[in-house]
């Protein structure tokens, strides 16, 4: 427990930042506890914030919060009357303004540090009267240490190898999951899985990133998976939903008005024979990291959507969680996709996000690393890279260049193969030559 009390708007702003920050509870988590603070109101929702995170692994929301007091108060924990202080309360904290991410944190951290310093000198006083001068640096050096240093004991090799042969025993390998282009998948055997969770799709404008990003959508639903869009570009949840109709239902846009009823025929059949599930989320350009995985808690706590897979159309109009940290907007952009692959990890999905090329790429054939817009480290954060190409013949022919580019976990540098696609017809498709793969769950 901390060993100093927070003033009041200290104490409203660690619960905001509890609620509007996914990231802060697991970090105060072994510094703080409802005790350290004097309000009653506010200790009673830490207690309950730190009850659920304990239960969950995961940071309420601020609607699951309080159902986590209401749950409180039906099992006689607190009067009922508390229930709506504690709304109250927590409508007053989030309308606070918003403080640094680790703020709360690094307060704790400083005054538990300057409280071991400050008993590491009264305890150095008594050595030097014992003549023990050796052991008065090693307990400044001791206190100093605290909160500057990893929470992680770290791992010692000889005593641990039976605890790993336990696991390596028990491990089951994690479920893959493709993108529903057979040749690419093959090549990827079987695709991105949660310890290679981020894959990127390269390509120039109007090279065929958006037909295959609604390719992976619709393979995840059609398998019987859920994918989660958040769109930060200029197309709407309308015009995504849109192209998910055209590809489901092999239906030009432009006619889905005409053939209404159609179309909602064949997406009944198609989902009720599938089982899977979308959701298309807008956000508004220059959200963060942290905006995309409060809202995916929000959808799995109020309905119980959990992705599979994600799509992040794209990171290049976004901003870093701590965006002032970084002077250059390549170093802020690679910092993104460092916090992508994090989320990803942390919530169990796979996830894609499109990536541009550079202009003097655009008249290759096969584009390289070092062709990535943006930040050439973007390279080194992915775990598949998939370039995309199109010649004005390919074009022409509605024909789409695909390879892999660099991979973590298969081959790569495997510069192509063709696929037929039907962007000209205003569908929004791409098709592998050979058969869809069957469900493999």
């Amino acid at each position: 427990m901390a060993s100093y009390k927070l003033n009041p708007d200290m104490e409203r702003q660690a619960l905001r930042q509890m609620v509007a920050d996914p990231s802060v509870l697991p970090k105060i988590y072994r510094h703080l506890r409802a005790p350290g603070f004097d309000d009653p109101l506010v200790q009673l929702m830490v207690a309950a914030a730190l009850a659920y995170f304990k239960k969950t692994g995961t940071s309420p929301t601020a609607v699951a919060l309080l159902q986590e007091v209401r749950e409180g108060t039906n099992a006689g924990k607190y009067p009922l009357a508390r229930v709506t202080e504690c709304a109250e309360l927590l409508d007053e904290a989030t309308n606070l303004p918003p403080l640094s991410s680790d703020y709360v944190v690094s307060k704790i951290m400083t005054s538990e540090r300057e409280d071991a310093i400050w008993a590491a000198v009264e305890k150095s006083m008594k050595l030097v009267t014992a003549g023990k001068h050796d052991d008065v640096f090693a307990e400044i050096e001791k206190a100093h240490l605290i909160g500057r240093s990893s929470d992680s004991p770290g791992v010692h090799y000889g005593p641990t190898l039976g605890v790993r042969t336990a696991k390596r025993q028990r491990y089951k390998a994690p479920a893959r999951w493709g993108t529903g282009i057979v040749e690419l998948d093959d090549i990827t055997r079987g695709g991105l899985s949660v310890d290679n969770p981020l894959g990127l799709l390269l390509a120039g404008p109007k090279m065929g990133k958006s037909m295959a990003m609604n390719q992976i959508v619709g393979h995840t639903a059609a398998i019987g998976g859920s994918a989660l869009v958040f769109s930060l570009e200029e197309m709407g949840e309308d015009e995504w939903i849109n192209r998910i109709d055209a590809w489901v239902t092999d239906t030009a846009i432009d006619e889905l008005h005409a053939k209404a009823d159609e179309v909602r025929a064949k997406v009944d059949a198609w989902l009720a024979k599938t089982g899977g599930s979308i959701h298309v989320k807008a956000m508004p350009s220059g959200s963060s990291v942290r905006d995309l995985e409060a809202y995916a808690q929000q959808l799995r706590v109020e309905d119980g959507f959990v992705p599979n897979v994600i799509v992040v159309d794209y990171p290049d109009h976004m901003k870093a969680n701590d965006a002032s940290k970084y002077e250059k907007r390549h170093e802020e952009l690679n910092a993104i996709l460092v916090e992508i692959r994090g989320f990803f990890r942390k919530i169990g999905c796979v996830g894609w996000a499109p990536t541009q090329i550079t202009a003097a790429a655009l008249e290759k054939k096969q584009p390289a690393l070092n062709d990535i817009a943006g930040a050439f480290a973007k390279a080194f954060t992915a775990d598949l890279i998939v370039c995309l190409m199109r010649t004005a013949e390919e074009k022409a022919d509605n024909m789409v260049r695909f390879g892999v580019l660099a991979s973590r976990f298969s081959p790569d540098g495997i510069p192509t193969g063709q696929l037929p696609s039907a962007y000209a017809m205003g569908q929004v498709v791409l098709r592998s030559h050979t058969a869809q793969p069957e469900n493999p769950f």
